[in-house]
């Protein structure tokens, strides 16, 4: 509504109203309207455009609301649904993170069973190894014991035969034994033989030794109750070395078969071992994969809820744009009126006058 200190219709006045961008239409219609008739504009012919004017603006007012209301329902139905559709993806996306974080740690798990079942492996291995490189020493060992103790009971009996070949050598009682004779050279020999020796004999080596030198004292062995003697403790000797080494011998056979139970035992743990690793590397290999696969997951996940935030953002600025827009066209249809309005008031009280602005505005025009 104009105000009543522009009544006077002052040319500053329709000036003004010139200046409204929404005036420019209908003060051009109105200019057309007064060249096309002249002197015979009336106001008929001008309230009719005004009339027009204002129809418009308020059936582009009803439009706008209308459709309004509708831009409004969608944009709240569809903010919603991408509001939750974020919503959504964000919860999906913190599953997958926790899966993927789970998987992780299930991963780094079975990575340090499969080390510790590997090193399990690598000490039953080096078990194994120590006791077949101890049980081959072992056993050489023992059949070199077993070799020694054959090689004395063979030096006690060449002993005995020496003996025997003295008594059988003469019916006669007294033997006179010279220190040149085979016998000593025999003698000799087997005394050598005996201290090439090196197996422990529980205390006979030193016996062994003294009943050697009684055979090189030619007073003793020309004595046949001597030799006798000799012969029978070198007989009970040899029996006792033969029960040493079948003592050694069921030894052997014994720790052969603790060794056997050793390395049979080391070889179920080593089956054993071998199939948790085999199923700990499926497994590996199957989590790995689930992590890849995880890994890729998340990746999509974090794309899908950025774009479902921008899906969001962007709907929202075109809401706000579409409302601002109306607001603008309901301004401008506020506008509209007011300005009908005015030129209304001008139109009843100086009609005239009214006239001469749009002549004078022709003429301007054309000056132009």
């Amino acid at each position: 509504m104009i105000l009543p200190a522009f009544l006077s219709l002052k040319p500053s006045l329709l000036q003004m109203i010139e200046k409204i961008p929404e005036s420019k239409n209908i003060m051009n219609a109105i200019h057309l309207q007064m060249k096309m008739k002249g002197d015979n504009l009336e106001r008929g012919n001008i309230m009719a455009i005004l009339k027009a004017a204002r129809d418009n603006a308020d059936k582009l007012e009803a439009e706008e609301k209308e459709q309004l209301k509708i831009e409004s329902k969608a944009c709240e139905s569809d903010l919603t649904i991408f509001q939750n559709m974020i919503v959504e993806n964000q919860k999906w996306q913190f599953t997958i993170g926790r899966h993927s974080a789970s998987n992780t740690r299930q991963l780094n798990t079975l990575k340090t069973f499969i080390e510790r079942t590997n090193q399990e492996r690598s000490d039953y291995t080096d078990l194994t190894n120590i006791v077949k490189s101890s049980w081959t020493q072992w056993t050489s060992f023992q059949n070199a014991t077993i070799a020694d103790f054959r090689k004395v009971r063979g030096i006690l009996d060449n002993a005995r035969e020496q003996l025997h070949s003295l008594s059988n050598s003469s019916n006669a009682s007294f033997l006179q034994v010279s220190e040149n004779s085979q016998y000593f050279t025999n003698l000799n020999e087997i005394r050598v033989n005996f201290e090439n020796t090196n197996v422990e004999l529980q205390g006979f080596r030193p016996v062994i030794t003294k009943l050697l030198e009684l055979m090189s004292r030619s007073s003793a062995v020309n004595q046949e109750e001597v030799r006798k003697k000799l012969i029978g403790l070198f007989h009970k000797i040899a029996a006792e070395i033969e029960n040493m080494e079948n003592e050694v011998e069921a030894n052997k056979a014994r720790q052969d078969s603790i060794f056997n139970a050793i390395l049979e035992s080391y070889k179920e743990n080593l089956l054993r071992v071998d199939k948790i690793l085999e199923r700990l590397n499926k497994e590996q290999a199957e989590v790995s994969k689930r992590q890849t696969d995880l890994t890729a997951a998340s990746s999509d996940s974090l794309v899908i809820t950025k774009l479902s935030s921008d899906i969001f953002t962007s709907r929202k600025k075109q809401c706000y744009e579409y409302f601002e827009g109306i607001t603008r066209l309901g301004v401008e249809a506020t506008r509209t009126r007011n300005v009908v309005a005015q030129i209304s008031e001008i139109l009843e009280e100086r009609f005239g006058n009214l006239k001469s602005y749009f002549i004078q505005r022709s003429t301007s025009f054309l000056q132009k």
